[in-house]
């Protein structure tokens, strides 16, 4: 059969379906294939040819960002008109909620994206910086007036809107504290992964450090001394007859649960017979019980750090010097000066540590985890070996004594494996995706300690304990 002719002009020739020649011409069909995208109340109209369409997710967000503003401006004209129409008469409100209602029509478009949405709460975090926003009735009052401004249309309550902006603010502050006290009293490598850079930082941290260099180190020792002078003055005296109690009771019971030899070494430590002569006379003064707590720190540490000691008469003499300790810090009576002594009380012992050479080098500000882990077993036992301390100095002393990292990599030619191994730890990029899968196994993998045994060390330690808490 021939080709048609009139194929050439007219493509909807009725006789075409009777035309079976090869290659002929094949009528479109004029029927729509998705009646939906011509539908102007459509998703598929609206993605397509609506006023968001070919917009960024950037674009949306700015235009999220403005329409946060415009809405409170019109919700500010309308609380004008409100009040002029009470006190003059007129109806300039009823006209401003009309225009609320074609406004948030056209809106609705952007307020359906996910940048619209995020360009609203972008908007309003220019209000955190409004002097008192910190509080939580700088909170309410923010997020009250929030509320307050935002347009309403027939039929809505604008005391509902500013009772809830208000919730809202009072929420979001609550929150806010909770998650960063929950961050702040975490350890501070929760993606990182441990490595020397990371075990610095935890013990800059636990010394309230600014550097580990020299002159870091010189404003440690300055803050350290100024507060125990403060706090263990000679003009602060101590009535032992009155509240003495519990330190009498507590070198009674360290002598009790000692051996025999244990308690001849014990009561005849020259500390303890300090104390003891003091308590039977009634008085001290802070300076003196300053000086025996030093006494008692270095002995007991002496003890715990001697192979072959009694660790429990070492022990036994933390325990009194803690007392002691205890005894001084209430009777100061400046609230700062108590607070300075408190924390320079915590970092003492992280201080005398670091003037060992084989836990930290002054000339490089590192610190030796694996050390400071054997450190920390001798002195410390319920802290650290059994879990008492979770700070992110101790975290880094565990990982550094489970690998045996130290400060300074092996020697290639005879350590390979270890050489490897320590540049592999101190690898930012392979420690984050340690301690990235480690995290998010951690919650169906209660095993994991350090990160996945393939990757060891190079992830953040005691991941599961981290979202636990």
């Amino acid at each position: 059969m021939a080709s048609n002719p009139y194929d050439q002009f007219d493509t909807r020739n009725p006789y075409d379906q009777f035309d079976t020649t090869a290659g002929a011409a094949v009528a479109p069909s004029s029927s729509v294939s998705d009646a939906a995208e011509y539908d102007p109340q459509s998703a598929a109209y609206q993605q397509r040819y609506g006023a968001t369409s070919g917009n960024s997710f950037l674009q949306n967000t700015r235009i999220g960002i403005g329409k946060l503003y415009t809405d409170a401006l019109l919700g500010a004209r309308q609380l004008y008109a409100h009040g002029a129409d009470a006190f003059a008469g007129g109806n300039s409100y009823a006209g401003l909620q009309q225009e609320a209602a074609e406004k948030r029509a056209i809106d609705a478009p952007i307020q359906a994206t996910g940048g619209g949405k995020v360009g609203q709460v972008l908007g309003a975090l220019p209000l955190a910086l409004i002097p008192g926003a910190n509080t939580y009735a700088g909170a309410g009052i923010i997020g009250g007036t929030l509320g307050a401004t935002q347009p309403t249309i027939a039929g809505e309550s604008r005391g509902l809107n500013t009772a809830f902006g208000a919730g809202a603010g009072l929420a979001g502050k609550y929150a806010g504290d909770v998650i960063s006290n929950w961050v702040t009293n975490r350890a501070a490598m929760p993606f990182t992964g441990w490595r020397q850079a990371t075990a610095n930082d935890a013990l800059a941290g636990s010394l309230k450090a600014n550097s580990l260099d020299n002159a870091g180190i010189a404003e440690v020792a300055r803050d350290i001394d100024s507060a125990f002078r403060g706090g263990r003055s000679a003009a602060t005296v101590v009535d032992l007859s009155t509240q003495g109690g519990s330190l009498a009771q507590t070198l009674a019971s360290g002598a009790r649960r000692l051996n025999p030899s244990g308690q001849a070494e014990f009561t005849g430590n020259s500390a303890v017979q300090d104390l003891m002569e003091h308590l039977r006379n009634g008085n001290v003064n802070a300076e003196q019980l300053g000086q025996i707590s030093s006494d008692l720190y270095d002995q007991a540490h002496s003890i715990m750090s001697t192979k072959g000691s009694d660790k429990m008469v070492g022990k036994a003499l933390f325990k009194v010097r803690e007392e002691v300790e205890d005894l001084i810090q209430s009777h100061i009576v400046d609230p700062a000066a108590r607070q300075a002594y408190s924390e320079a009380r915590g970092m003492y012992p992280i201080w005398k540590a670091i003037h060992r050479p084989t836990i930290f080098n002054s000339s490089s500000g590192d610190l030796n985890p694996r050390n400071m882990g054997s450190y920390l077993q001798k002195v410390d036992w319920k802290g650290f070996a059994e879990g008492g301390n979770q700070s992110p100095l101790y975290q880094a002393a565990r990982w550094g004594q489970e690998t045996r990292m130290g400060n300074a990599p092996p020697v290639p030619v005879f350590q390979l494996g270890k050489w490897l191994r320590y540049h592999a730890s101190n690898s930012p990029v392979l420690g984050a995706v340690g301690g990235t899968v480690s995290r998010t196994l951690a919650p169906i993998a209660p095993g994991i300690r350090y990160g996945l045994p393939a990757l060891g060390e190079l992830s953040a330690p005691v991941a599961l304990p981290y979202l636990e808490q």
